[in-house]
């Protein structure tokens, strides 16, 4: 069952009129319907143009026509991006955000003239509800190539034979997906990941994940679950518990400062922590088996994040890869407050055995006070350090320079 269906074949074999019948028939099933139709306009017999209808409101405007006094050319017609903005893209958006199904007629060479609509269309197929569309047999764009490339995309081919009756087999497959939908949003699961330590200095890197059903999302909000950097390290600890019990299930991978310092000093760009993290953070949801994870993004570009989370996955899941994903989500804070909680123990735990080392991070006294006093007694770090961090670097080096004087 394909998410979207495109409806392709010659001119004047009735792809909109397959079109308008799926429409008609899900309408009368209770299903919202949204987005556009382009049809052709003939007067005394001869075509002069196509105009736009908005299937919510009914709204009409001009594709394009022969009379149109600007705008792009297409053999004797220009088209009028003004409509096909205003009216066009922004029926296909307005349908993203409120319809069952999204309809765009046609996705062809007059529309692709419009960056607007484009635009909406990119929206629509990235969105989890069911497209359903025409698309021109010979246009040929980045846009028409991506959709067709996509694994949720059916290209139907109109032809004599089939065009009354093509419509039946796509509203049985279109409400064959809703209902798989209805069924999986019942019972969807949810994971957060989030990391903690990663610009530290001493320690391991933690990242945690942690699985709930989505329903049971409101009760993190109840227990105070918030990013942890804004919670006491009691608060954290005492809602760690709260959370783990509230948990279908959690995971914890602790990331040591070799395999840091490794990525980090061989890797190639776009290979190094980014890549790790979000390598580390695909174990963590593979374990998890999510219908949705929304993760914490570390690099500057989210997309490209969950990009790198994704082509590691084997298994369909919904990533949201967001910036300050750990404030926006509950599911998120929960596992940066796991994340810490098991952070502060490795730190304390190697408190224990070396003494007082600060939070491990460079930014603390404690923790620069004992890097300094370790690199004088023994000349080389330990492996609980990141020696390729820049602050151990450069004490590493002030230290080196110290000695080869004293010599």
């Amino acid at each position: 069952m394909k998410r979207l269906i495109l409806i392709t074949g010659q001119p004047g074999i009735g792809k909109t009129s397959v079109l308008l019948r799926t429409v008609v028939a899900l309408k009368i099933k209770g299903y919202k319907i949204g987005g556009m139709i382009s049809r052709e306009v003939r007067e005394g017999g001869a075509r002069v143009g196509f105009e736009i209808v908005d299937l919510e409101t009914g709204q009409k405007g001009w594709l394009a026509h022969v009379n149109q006094p600007a705008g792009p050319k297409i053999s004797k017609y220009r088209v009028n991006l003004s409509d096909l903005d205003a009216i066009g893209a922004s029926s296909i958006l307005n349908a993203v955000a409120d319809a069952d199904i999204i309809i765009v007629d046609e996705i062809g060479p007059m529309e692709l003239f419009s960056s607007a609509f484009k635009e909406a269309v990119s929206r629509a197929i990235e969105s989890e509800k069911p497209v359903l569309g025409t698309i021109h047999y010979r246009a040929r764009d980045p846009l028409i190539t991506t959709i067709k490339a996509r694994e949720d995309a059916e290209i139907l081919e109109v032809t004599q034979e089939n065009r009354e009756h093509l419509h039946n087999l796509i509203i049985d497959r279109v409400i064959q997906f809703l209902q798989k939908l209805v069924l999986r949003v019942v019972n969807m699961r949810i994971v957060g990941v989030d990391d903690a330590g990663r610009g530290a200095v001493i320690g391991p890197l933690v990242i945690a994940g942690v699985l709930i059903d989505e329903k049971d999302s409101p009760r993190l909000r109840e227990l105070g679950v918030r990013d942890s950097k804004r919670l006491s390290p009691s608060r954290r600890e005492q809602l760690a518990e709260e959370i783990k019990k509230l948990a279908s299930k959690y995971h914890i991978i602790k990331l040591l400062p070799v395999e840091i310092d490794k990525v980090v000093e061989t890797g190639r760009k776009l290979h190094r922590l980014n890549r790790l993290e979000a390598q580390t953070m695909a174990k963590i949801i593979a374990v998890l088996k999510p219908d949705i994870a929304y993760v914490d993004a570390s690099d500057v570009l989210a997309d490209r994040f969950k990009n790198h989370i994704e082509e590691i996955l084997s298994f369909d899941v919904q990533i949201v890869s967001e910036h300050k994903a750990d404030v926006k989500y509950p599911v998120v804070s929960a596992a940066s407050i796991i994340a810490k909680v098991e952070r502060d123990k490795a730190i304390a735990e190697l408190g224990k055995r070396h003494g007082d080392l600060g939070c491990g991070y460079p930014t603390d006294s404690k923790t620069i006070e004992f890097l300094e006093n370790w690199i004088q007694k023994f000349g080389f770090y330990p492996d609980f350090v990141r020696k390729s961090w820049k602050p151990a670097k450069r004490l590493k080096t002030r230290a080196e320079a110290k000695q080869t004087k004293l010599v």
